[in-house]
């Protein structure tokens, strides 16, 4: 008997003991299908902390970035200046560019003027004519002479076309200057924008009174430095511009003298 119950006694520790296990072997099934979801929690609440964007970066990364834009073009005006003052130091430029330009007026009377030559040249062949009396000699210098006026009439209107023309190449190189200094000086006031966007973020986050206060202040002050600079290169590179403007004129009026000298010779021809 007392056997029998030693078994029965055993059996039931058994059977709990089975109990006891089984339950302890769901519960670290139920905990480690918890542990991923927990994980994944905690990274999606990083990631989501890591990707918000920090409006004092932002603000300070478009500041320099509108800086560095505001640098450049006042480089590129700089640069131009130099480019101007190497070729007013080149005592071939503004004769080629005179030239240039005389060459390209020319050609926009080009027909009319081989006309007159033609004519011109006709009239002086008639001239040499023999057997001509007073009065055919009288007629043909006159025809001659109005070949002339017509000639001196288009070389007024090329004159004029030629310093028209030298007014255009100056006006678009100071529309040029203007235009930099426009676009430096916009890139100047938008750096400033940003560094007051700069400066409420760093009073928004919290930080001491004097570090966005100095902030604003350091932002006005470059931006204000870079307006001058952008505004003294271009006035820099209209005076340079005056500069070689009045040295191609010089050569241009010379082109056109040598034309009023070819006609009074001409004219002294038939006298």
């Amino acid at each position: 008997m007392d056997a029998l119950r030693e078994r029965l006694r055993r059996a039931r520790r058994a059977a709990e003991e089975a109990r006891r296990a089984a339950a302890e072997e769901r519960a670290a099934e139920e905990r480690a299908g918890e542990q991923p979801a927990a994980l994944m929690a905690d990274l999606l609440a990083t990631n989501s902390t890591t990707a918000a964007p920090d409006p004092a970066q932002e603000a300070e990364a478009a500041m320099r970035n509108a800086s560095a834009h505001a640098e450049a073009i006042i480089a590129k005006l700089e640069s131009w200046i130099r480019d101007l003052k190497v070729n007013i130091h080149d005592a071939n430029f503004a004769r080629a560019v005179a030239q240039g330009i005389q060459s390209n007026v020319q050609q926009d009377f080009a027909d009319q003027r081989e006309d007159l030559n033609r004519s011109f040249a006709a009239a002086i062949e008639a001239l040499n004519a023999s057997g001509l009396n007073a009065s055919e000699v009288e007629e043909r210098v006159g025809a001659a002479k109005r070949i002339i006026k017509q000639t001196r009439e288009l070389n007024r209107q090329e004159a004029k076309e030629t310093r028209a023309a030298l007014g255009e190449l100056d006006k678009s190189g100071r529309a040029k200057a203007k235009k930099l200094e426009k676009e430096g000086k916009a890139a100047a006031k938008q750096a400033f924008r940003f560094g007051k966007a700069l400066s409420r973020a760093q009073h928004a986050a919290g930080l001491h009174e004097h570090i966005y206060e100095r902030t604003i202040g350091h932002a006005e002050h470059a931006s204000e430095r870079l307006e001058h600079r952008a505004e003294h290169a271009a006035e820099k590179a209209e005076d340079v511009l005056e500069h070689q403007s009045g040295q191609v004129e010089h050569h241009l009026e010379k082109l056109m003298d040598e034309l009023s000298d070819e006609e009074s010779r001409a004219v002294d021809e038939l006298y």
